[in-house]
Parts: C-alpha cells; structure tokens; sequence
C-alpha cells in the first residue's frame, strides 16, 4: 500500500515496521489518514472505519439480488460499502455512519453469548434494540449445515432502533422497519480479486433500500 496515495487505508498484522537496524515489530496493524480528513465534520467516522480494518473486518456490502431477498450468488452484485447502516460501509445521508454490525461485533469481540442467541430450535425469540446494549441483540441462525449436520453459515439478525448513535439514518430510512438481516457468505469475485469476502446485508424489502417500505 503506498500511503501517499490513499485517503484513508488500513490493514491487520501484516506490517513489519523497523524500530532499528535488524530489528522489527512484526505483524503490526496500521492505519493511514491523510491530513485533509480532520478538516471535514464526519472525520470520526473515517477514524472508525479504519479502525475497524484493524481490529479485523472488513468492509460492510449489500447484496443486491434485484427483485428477490436473496438469490443464487451467480444472480446478485455485492455492492462493496452498501451497507449505510455500518461503519465499515457508506452512508448516503451525510450522517455519521453507525454501530458495527453484529457479525463485526462478534469477530471483533464486543459482543459473546450474553448478547447472541444461536438459534437451534423453533420458537419465539425476544430482540431488544441494538444500541441498548441490553440482552439479545443478534440471532444467529443457521443457514448452511455441513455433512455432520454443524452450521458452517449464519444469518445474523438484528434490530435498529431510532435511539442514539443510530437516530438520524434510521429516522430517514427505516423508523419502522423489522430486523436486519446479514450473512457472511464466501462470494467468488471477492475471492478471486481480493482474497476475502465481506459482510453482506440482505434487502428485505427488494426494490426499496435503504427504506423498507
């Protein structure tokens, strides 16, 4: 990565940054930001996006399968930063962008089983809003098996609530919207270009995103 020509970049231990002749800090995680940065009023987010590839996620998609939820793969374009409602995607409204998602959380550590529920069995589950932090705030629920019958793949549920650090995108968008609902599912062209797949949330409503209407 050549910093003198990124706005704002970021990597996880793959840096070995000198510290003396022949000596090394090894696998050091970095982020790069540019000066012109502090001078716009969301610098923070940029700060927390780069952040975010530090501690070890990637950038947040949507998956657009056009008229359908979700599709054969060879059927949809992920759409890299779609998802407005994270950190780790973009946000066409001008606001801070929000919380980590809850597939973010969890790789990073924030959140565990006092704030997950995996799904193993039919039932009625209770979903509190996300920016409470306060009981479930994401379902797992299992989306692909292996031939053991373990889940290898998940759907993560969440719900957004026009509370907090989330108010003005959801007032906008969806003030009366359901769950959401994201996967982490191993795309080919990503595979292929980048060497890893992101995050990708799902539109409930086709046709309509980010409102769901």
């Amino acid at each position: 990565v050549d910093e003198r020509n990124c706005f704002g970049c970021a990597g996880v231990g793959v840096w070995d940054v000198p510290i003396g002749d022949e000596e090394y800090l090894r696998d050091v995680s970095i982020s790069w930001l540019q000066p012109v940065i502090f001078q716009h009023d969301n610098y923070y987010s940029v700060v927390g996006h780069e952040l975010g590839h530090n501690f070890g996620v990637l950038h947040a998609n949507l998956l657009d399968c056009g008229d359908a939820t979700i599709d054969n793969f060879d059927n949809c374009v992920s759409q890299e930063y779609g998802d407005y409602f994270d950190i780790m995607g973009s946000n066409i409204y001008n606001y801070q962008t929000g919380h980590f998602n809850s597939l973010h959380k969890e790789i990073i550590g924030w959140i565990d089983e006092n704030h997950v529920t995996t799904i193993t069995s039919s039932g009625v589950y209770d979903l509190y809003p996300f920016e409470d932090f306060d009981g479930t705030l994401a379902l797992k629920v299992p989306r692909k098996l292996d031939e053991l019958g373990n889940p290898t793949e998940y759907y993560f549920v969440e719900y957004r609530a026009e509370r907090g650090y989330d108010a003005p995108i959801i007032s906008e968008t969806q003030p009366d919207n359901g769950p959401q609902v994201r996967i982490f599912e191993y795309i080919r062209e990503y595979i292929r270009n980048r060497g890893y797949s992101p995050s990708q949330l799902l539109d409930m409503t086709p046709g309509f995103y980010p409102r769901n209407e």
